[in-house]
């Protein structure tokens, strides 16, 4: 089946919108960026890597961390702290959002690797787990938290020590 000519510069625009980074006008390339959501097939399980993008970046894009100042992170709202702690993997600045998630009473799950955060007491508790109600950070589908009633936490499973290397 060949295209048509107007589905083939229908494409070329669509190119042409989503690359507007080297046309110097940041509002619109920005503009143009925000319009295309990320598709099923590009979501994946976070392996908490830093993915370095291949392509240029505009000028006007910090190439560094703004701060790294604990009392500047103290400002930041939880959102804040849970975006830079799945996308600056393996940085201070993430090793510096997970102390403030932890002083918040959030609890790093190793094996889900997401946030968990007790809401109320433990309905049950031995030495290996306990069992509850908890919020969890649900960051691969719609970057909110989330409660999950009878949820059992093994302790074994989960992040005691937040240190930086």
């Amino acid at each position: 089946m060949e295209r048509s000519q107007e589905d083939s510069e229908e494409q070329e625009d669509t190119a042409e919108d989503y690359i507007k980074l080297s046309s110097g006008d940041s509002k619109e390339a920005l503009d143009s960026a925000c319009r295309y959501g990320i598709r099923p097939d590009e979501r994946k399980k976070s392996q908490l890597q830093i993915l370095k993008s291949p392509y240029q970046c505009h000028n006007s894009f910090p190439k560094r961390p703004l701060f790294n100042d604990l009392e500047q992170y103290k400002k930041l709202d939880q959102d804040a702290l849970f975006f830079i702690f799945y996308h600056q993997h393996g940085t201070y600045q993430q090793f510096l959002a997970s102390k403030l998630l932890k002083s918040k009473d959030w609890i790093y799950h190793m094996q889900y690797q997401t946030w968990f955060q007790r809401q109320g007491a433990p309905k049950v508790t031995t030495p290996e787990k306990e069992q509850g109600t908890y919020l969890y950070f649900d960051y691969e589908i719609n970057w909110t938290q989330q409660k999950k009633a009878n949820f059992e936490l093994e302790y074994a499973k989960i992040e005691n020590d937040v240190k930086y290397k």
